[in-house]
């Protein structure tokens, strides 16, 4: 029976790619170091390019953007200035004796006689303001309508004739009688014959004096122009080719352009040329206006900001361009890439330099070892430095007949060594652990909340209702103090923190004493730092009141102005001396004095945090008379100002 061979064919073996990190270590260790030199110097490079870049976009940004608010704020106030005077102008007339009786003279007989009279009265207010381009009375009756004033600014009379019967019988006029006094601003007017320039009238109702009866509208007629200026005074429009980067218009309640450097513009509505109108709402709504916003207006995409102007139904916009604003941040850009790619190529080159350095003697030394690998036992490495690697070759050269025994003291000594290391950083670190739980378990407040409420529920227990309440109040007290992760309240957490310290006082001092509150509804969402109004409430009650005979009052008061937003807490207390309240002054004042004054230790530390969240302008100030009390008068930013700022 023949053999059978039976073959069996080997599997063939599959190569298995090898990860990356296993191909790296691998590589020689020059091409190792040049990577490592090449990330370490390109990674920060190219994150401190970015971060210059985005830190000085930024900046810019913020810059111009303040910047767009102050020349609002200036335009606004420019503006504001001029309705007021055309407000005035308007009120002396009406208003006035000898001004109310030309006009019911005029309505009687509007002969040339009372129209030269009435004329010769108002040249002084068309002389007085070069912007006014003429006065004109519209009477409720049949009577012509009344105009002074330069049509081609040549200071003679003429009655507009047609013009102002347009303008009696427009919506406008009705809309004026109807004001009761107020002063109403027209749309942008156009007429032949007023040389085909936009014209804006500013008119309020008259009545006659004696009886009240309206006898019609007496206005001021004005150039677009002017307004323009005023609103643009920074603008060379002919010299400038790029003025239209950065300008205000105006617009009114029905989104109507009123003033505009571009001419053809005016009359029109913005909704027509603003890609997001909707933008506009918050503003025209009475809201005050709380930020900026981009949108595309003709073509080009604008930083908005605006703001309402008081005593008209007009709006302030400025608009400026973010190409222009990012003009400068561009060529930032360029230079952070351009220093980037100078700092990268030095980088190359140092690295190569470097990386040469350190391998050359590796590659020597490895060779030396390759040689006594063979045998060759005489062979030594020839140190020329005195660095890492010449101590390894010295070190080398020592190993090479007691390698073994060398190799196993030194592994178990410094392993011996870090076994103790590590004991003992356990050890601290435990011990850190339980102290910092002891000090926990201290300071923990539900252990006094836990307390107070055990308290409360005995006080109950033994129908002690005024140490119960007492307990409960002195709870909510304590909790809202130890807030340390809620430093940003409300003044209506403040109002509650306080009548709730005063109902424990009033249950100390038998009701001795009341808390009135006077605030702008504004106020009372508006964001603080805790612990504001209480040390004065207290300094009041200790040193003001506890003394005085009779109820003591203490009464609130918070109002919003332009400038910032002011606070005053007056008591009727015993009050204080004039020497003594200056000494008080002083020491809250003067960040350098010290000691331990009753009286001025917990107003100074009020001030002094309020002036470290908001600004050193801002603080505390003390009023008081012996025997009419005491008012303690607060100074903070504007309510925008105060809920921006975290704390």
């Amino acid at each position: 029976m023949g053999k059978t061979r039976i073959f069996t064919r080997n599997p063939r073996k599959t190569t298995k790619p090898r990860p990356f990190s296993f191909r790296f270590r691998n590589i020689s260790i020059s091409y190792k170091l040049l990577t490592y030199f090449l990330i370490v110097s390109l990674i920060p490079v190219t994150i401190v390019g970015l971060i210059s870049y985005i830190s000085s976009r930024a900046a810019i940004n913020r810059k111009v953007t303040e910047y767009s608010f102050r020349g609002l704020e200036q335009a606004t106030m420019n503006l504001q200035n001029k309705i007021n005077a055309y407000r005035n102008i308007c009120l002396s007339v009406v208003v006035n004796r000898e001004g109310n009786n030309l006009l019911k003279s005029y309505i009687n007989n509007p002969n040339s006689y009372t129209s030269y009279a009435l004329s010769e009265f108002l040249k002084v207010y068309l002389t007085g303001d070069l912007d006014i381009y003429g006065c004109l009375f519209i009477p409720s009756g049949e009577q012509k309508p009344f105009y002074y004033g330069a049509l081609i600014l040549c200071g003679y009379e003429y009655t507009a004739g047609s013009f102002l019967q347009e303008i009696k019988n427009s919506p406008y006029f009705a809309k004026v009688l109807s004001s009761a006094g107020k002063m109403i601003w027209s749309s942008p007017l156009n007429s032949d014959q007023t040389n085909a320039e936009n014209y804006i009238i500013a008119a309020c109702a008259v009545n006659d004096l004696d009886t009240g009866e309206p006898l019609g509208a007496f206005g001021i007629l004005t150039r677009v122009e002017r307004i323009d200026k005023i609103i643009n005074l920074r603008l060379d429009i002919n010299h400038n080719p790029e003025w239209y980067n950065n300008y205000s218009l105006v617009i009114d309640d029905n989104r109507t352009i009123i003033a505009c450097p571009l001419k053809e513009k005016i009359g029109k509505s913005i909704t027509g040329i603003m890609d997001q109108p909707q933008l506009l709402n918050p503003l025209l709504s009475g809201e005050k206006f709380q930020d900026s916003f981009y949108t595309w207006i003709d073509g080009r995409e604008y930083l908005v900001t605006g703001e309402r102007v008081e005593g008209s139904n007009w709006y302030l916009l400025n608009l400026a361009a973010t190409s222009f604003l990012y003009k400068e941040s561009k060529v930032v850009g360029l230079i952070t890439l351009f220093v980037g790619v100078a700092f990268t190529t030095i980088a190359v080159l140092i690295s190569l330099l470097f990386t040469f350095s350190i391998t050359k003697p590796i590659k020597t030394l490895i060779g030396t070892m390759s040689v006594v690998e063979k045998g060759d036992l005489s062979v030594r490495f020839k140190v020329k430095q005195n660095d890492e690697i010449g101590r390894l070759g010295k070190s080398f050269n020592q190993m090479i007949t007691k390698l073994d025994n060398l190799v196993n003291i030194v592994y178990a000594s410094r392993l011996k060594e870090k076994e103790v290391e590590l004991g003992l950083l356990q050890a601290q670190i435990r011990k850190r652990e339980i102290e910092l739980s002891t000090l926990q378990a201290q300071i923990n407040p539900h252990f006094l909340y836990n307390t107070l409420e055990s308290l409360r529920r005995m006080a109950d227990l033994n129908d002690d209702h005024d140490t119960s309440k007492m307990m409960l109040i002195l709870g909510k007290l304590l909790h809202y103090t130890v807030q340390i992760e809620n430093q940003a309240v409300t003044i209506r957490d403040e109002m509650e923190y306080l009548r709730n310290y005063l109902t424990l006082q009033n249950l100390r001092f038998k009701n001795k004493f009341e808390l009135v509150t006077d605030l702008d509804p504004r106020l009372y969402d508006l964001k603080i730092i805790k612990l504001v109004f209480q040390p004065l409430i207290e300094n009041s009650i200790y040193h003001g009141l506890e003394s005085k005979v009779g109820l003591g009052v203490i009464k609130i008061t918070g109002r919003c102005h332009e400038d910032g937003t002011y606070f005053e807490v007056a008591d009727n207390g015993v009050g204080i001396d004039r020497e003594q309240l200056e000494q008080i002054n002083r020491r809250i004042q003067d960040p350098g004095a010290s000691g331990n004054h009753t009286k001025s230790i917990g107003l100074k530390n009020v001030n002094e945090r309020i002036k470290l969240y908001y600004g050193e302008e801002y603080g505390i100030r003390i009023s008081s008379e012996p025997g009419q009390g005491t008012v303690v008068r607060i100074k903070l930013p504007v309510i925008d100002r105060m809920n921006a700022i975290v704390i």
